[in-house]
């Protein structure tokens, strides 16, 4: 046989057969033009693989050839792994409720609740706008208290003191039965004169006024006892007003808003100003009252109007 390269079929311990070069002469035995190397794991399965080897994208079983068509086959779907919605449970759903306090919830809830939260403030050249109206959670108690929103200066006020400038009003209507009312007996039954600060916050009462809604002139003074809950005595109207220890704990002192004894034609009026009595509000933002004549005077089944005036401190 002349020498020179000759092509001999060569089968691999996997039992596969592939055509391979061997230089061979008249003189001597054929051998490889290259040397011929397979590399098997312990089980005799050949570790570098075939060319149509399947691609492996997944944690799974298979050759160095299969891998590298795998990452070929990642890169070229530009890795386009998708977790289905809800799939994963960390990862939430696209429906997820905002999480804006300190609860638990998946990421899609923490990033909804960081939109929410940064859609609610506003910035201008002097101030920060909060929008209360947008807040949960934490700051539900709040948000009954305020307007749409607060402009707060950006200044290093502490928490308590930041919204000190919110003022309040509320008008509160008491209505007696039509009869004779000695000295010192409530005018109707305990009101509330609702959001007039911040929950376990101070307030200041500035100024009070009432109306009552009756021509004919009726002469009494007028005393407002209050709160900072709904009076556990519970006094009828009609009855004398009195404060027992029940009452003790919730007793924020009175105001007295003056006398009437002459009509403003179709009604009686009559304000204080400059009051500046401070209270501590408790676990709602209300005050609580007892409307008290406080000189005998008979009076009709009509709305008597106290309105009371706030300002955070």
């Amino acid at each position: 046989m002349a020498a020179g390269k000759k092509t001999y079929n060569v089968t691999y311990a996997t039992g596969t057969t592939l055509p391979k070069e061997f230089w061979a002469d008249d003189s001597t035995t054929p051998t490889l033009l290259h040397d011929i190397e397979v590399i098997n794991d312990s089980a005799g399965n050949e570790i570098l693989g075939l060319t149509t080897g399947a691609a492996v994208v997944t944690d799974a079983n298979g050759t160095i050839q299969q891998y590298l068509r795998g990452l070929v086959k990642l890169v070229a779907a530009k890795i386009g792994i998708v977790i289905a919605d809800g799939d994963n449970a960390t990862q939430g759903v696209t429906t997820g409720a905002a999480v804006v306090t300190d609860a638990n919830g998946t990421l899609q809830q923490f990033l909804r609740g960081l939109v929410k939260l940064w859609a609610s403030v506003t910035f201008t050249s002097s101030n920060l706008n909060v929008n209360i109206a947008a807040m949960s959670g934490a700051n539900a108690n709040q948000a009954a208290a305020y307007a749409t929103s607060v402009g707060v200066a950006p200044v290093g006020l502490p928490n308590d003191q930041v919204w000190a400038s919110a003022a309040h009003s509320f008008a509160l209507t008491f209505t007696p039965g039509a009869s004779s009312h000695t000295a010192g007996v409530c005018v109707g039954a305990a009101g509330a004169f609702t959001t007039m600060g911040q929950v376990s916050k101070r307030a200041m009462i500035t100024s009070a006024s009432i109306l009552i809604e009756s021509a004919t002139a009726v002469a009494s003074g007028w005393r407002l006892y209050l709160y900072n809950v709904t009076p556990p005595s519970a006094v009828a109207d009609g009855s004398a007003w009195d404060l027992p220890s029940g009452d003790w704990a919730s007793f924020l002192g009175y105001v007295d808003i003056g006398s009437t004894s002459t009509d403003q034609g179709s009604a009686q009026y009559i304000e204080v100003n400059n009051i500046g009595k401070q209270i501590l509000l408790a676990a709602t933002p209300s005050i609580f009252a007892y409307l008290v004549n406080t000189t005998t005077a008979t009076l009709a089944a009509v709305s008597h109007i106290v309105t009371l005036h706030t300002v955070e401190v």
